[in-house]
């Protein structure tokens, strides 16, 4: 299931809002509808509390199936308001307080900010219960801004790059493609909130966009596999796979995930069959 919501006119849902499979840390004044249409849509347990004093626990707290991790300032108040519906929560002890905007998170493993400590790393990965890896994606240190992760995909920054997708399938071991939300915002893990149940997307998300992220978070899932044969001028092997994810993603609106390519084979000039390659190759 997939929403479109904008809360009082703010886009960034992800900001103001910390979603794992069981539970979700919400504004303490939200409005009654809104709180009932996140509890439909992702089928979770609502926490209606702050973060270090702050309405934006998306961007103060992480967490997954396991528990959520909060910065040192997070008041002893707010974190009992977590551990009274059975999940744990503990701080970390760093200078860097947005979690949710560094620490990007799934059952499976988690991706940090590579300037946090040993210490912090070391508590994460036993609050989550994962294995833990600094890294960046499309150059950006704040992994949980520039994607949104579940057990079942990941949507990430349109400028990671293959590199990135590999490292983040490899870490948080679901399927990975690139997109937008909010009609064209890189920051996908700033205006959306997901789990394996159902995602929420700021209100300007186009339907292109809204496909793509079906697709992402396993939703669209399709059995059958049509094959096919393309000609293509490259200089290498990967040059011809992303021109393959491109033209396939523009045109059809197919995740990369969802593309397989069994085999790329140099061909002859005298086997070409496609007139547009053949004038490529006269140019």
């Amino acid at each position: 299931m997939i929403k479109r919501v904008n809360l009082g006119g703010n886009p960034n849902i992800g900001v103001s809002i910390a979603v794992t499979e069981k539970a979700a840390i919400i504004p303490p004044h939200l409005e009654e509808s809104m709180m009932d249409l996140i509890k439909e849509s992702l089928e979770v347990e609502l926490v209606k509390t702050p973060i270090n004093g702050s309405n934006l626990a998306g961007a103060l707290a992480c967490g997954n199936s396991k528990g959520f991790v909060v910065s040192k300032y997070a008041f002893d108040r707010e974190i009992e308001a977590i551990r009274k519906i059975g999940v744990n929560v503990e701080r970390i002890p760093d200078r860097l307080t947005a979690l949710g905007n560094i620490v990007l998170a799934n059952d499976f493993g988690a991706i940090v900010n590579p300037l946090l400590s040993d210490k912090s790393v070391e508590v994460i990965a036993e609050v989550l219960d994962v294995e833990v890896k600094r890294g960046s994606i499309a150059n950006f240190n704040i992994t949980g801004s520039v994607a949104t992760a579940t057990n079942k995909g990941v949507l990430m920054h349109p400028s990671a790059s293959q590199e990135d997708i590999k490292f983040v399938e490899e870490t948080l071991k679901a399927p990975v493609d690139i997109g937008t939300v909010n009609n064209g915002t890189p920051l996908v893990g700033a205006c959306s909130v997901a789990n394996s149940k159902g995602i929420i997307v700021s209100l300007p998300t186009t339907g292109p966009e809204l496909a793509r992220i079906e697709e992402a978070f396993g939703f669209l899932e399709g059995d059958t596999l049509k094959p096919f044969t393309k000609e293509l001028k490259g200089i290498d092997e990967q040059d011809i796979k992303e021109k393959i994810y491109s033209e396939f993603g523009s045109k059809h609106h197919i995740i990369r995930n969802k593309i397989k390519i069994e085999e790329i084979v140099e061909i002859s000039e005298d086997e070409i069959q496609d007139p547009l390659i053949k004038s490529l190759l006269r140019e």
